[in-house]
């Protein structure tokens, strides 16, 4: 049961988006924007290769310790994510948010691996 909360079995990213605006609501971070990039894989590897990546990419605003605090709880969630890169810069405005940029990976099981 673990596992299937670490990978789960299906790309079911409605429930991801779902998780990762949870997070933005209890950390008071505005998410500006959010896609998914899933990982292709050539059709003679599928069989072999276990899991399949999602990149996650996020636009966030929020104070400092907002988005440390978004980042954090985003990798203790109970499924497979790994934090890749972040981009910080002001955002302008006078109210001293930032704008943060995160890159992450996550996962799940592939289907026709045996």
């Amino acid at each position: 049961q673990k596992l299937n909360m670490e990978l789960p079995e299906k790309s079911d990213l409605s429930i991801l988006t779902n998780e990762l605006y949870e997070i933005a609501r209890y950390t008071v971070v505005e998410i500006e924007n959010l896609s998914f990039n899933e990982t292709k894989i050539d059709e003679d590897d599928l069989k072999i290769t276990p899991s399949k990546e999602i990149t996650i990419d996020l636009i966030l605003r929020g104070s400092y310790y907002e988005i440390l605090n978004y980042i954090n709880t985003m990798e203790i969630m109970p499924r497979l994510i790994k934090v890749e890169d972040v981009l910080a810069q002001t955002s302008g405005n006078e109210d001293n948010d930032l704008l943060v940029f995160v890159i992450a990976k996550t996962y799940f099981a592939n289907e026709y691996y045996r």
